[in-house]
């Protein structure tokens, strides 16, 4: 690990063993899914006996090979064990012998009530965004499920709206930021204003930065190359220009 990284793993423990919930939002190339992975670890190594249970990671379902070739990569000795397709109602009865669960946020609400009856040590949502409107079922399935510790990963904590804030928030700490329409009142309006309440943003920061983490790789990485982005131009086929037209 980057000496950044370990401060993370650290910071994300001490979030785990004092409130049970965390918002690990570094930027995008900085390792939070390796960071997450090693708390995991850590987490079922070191931490208080409901911590044993296995560990869900709810991400898109593109990620889901990521994460499973990172966990073999990185925590080798942890069975992992990915949820998805309609065979994986055959491992219904043996998911709480697994070290790690991974699924697709499609999937939760579907198999949330099989995820309630197992004592989960932790539960992870990648891509936390995914639940930033918080009627969905990807959201709805998420609050449902119990945990020793909740951690959510978003390189973008407040992507379209303050108010994405507040349903991730909802997620970790329930009632922590205060009703919806409360939250709506006292700092989604005021900071979306044409003119932004600064005194508004400022309580909002001081709410929620003891359990985000926040890094930029110009900050803790300057050795990491930049992003470098290419522009690929491809004909399409003639199928594929006749459905365009």
């Amino acid at each position: 690990l980057r000496e950044y990284q370990s401060e993370g793993v650290a910071w994300l423990y001490r979030r785990a063993i004092s409130e049970g919930a965390a918002l690990l939002a570094d930027d995008m190339g900085l390792g939070k899914t390796l960071q997450t992975l090693a708390f995991i670890q850590l987490w079922k190594t070191h931490g208080p006996a409901e911590a044993k249970g296995p560990a869900l990671v709810v991400c898109p379902a593109t990620l889901l090979g990521h994460w499973r070739d990172e966990a073999a990569k990185f925590v080798p000795d942890l069975n992992v064990l990915v949820m998805h397709g309609p065979r994986r109602k055959d491992y219904y009865e043996v998911m709480a012998v697994a070290d790690i669960i991974v699924t697709s946020y499609a999937l939760l609400e579907k198999d949330s009530e099989h995820y309630q009856k197992i004592n989960l040590g932790a539960l992870v949502l990648d891509e936390a965004s995914a639940i930033r409107n918080p009627d969905t079922l990807a959201a709805k399935g998420a609050r449902k499920v119990k945990a020793a510790v909740r951690i959510a990963i978003t390189g973008t904590p407040v992507e379209n709206s303050v108010r994405d804030l507040w349903s991730i928030y909802q997620f970790l700490m329930p009632g922590y930021l205060g009703g919806r329409e409360d939250f709506r009142r006292r700092y989604e309006l005021p900071c979306a204003a044409e003119v932004p309440d600064r005194a508004a943003m400022q309580r909002l920061r001081w709410r929620t930065s003891p359990f985000m983490l926040r890094r930029t790789k110009s900050r803790v990485a300057k050795d990491l190359p930049p992003k470098l982005e290419s522009v690929v131009w491809c004909d399409p086929s003639p199928l594929q220009k006749d459905r365009y037209q």
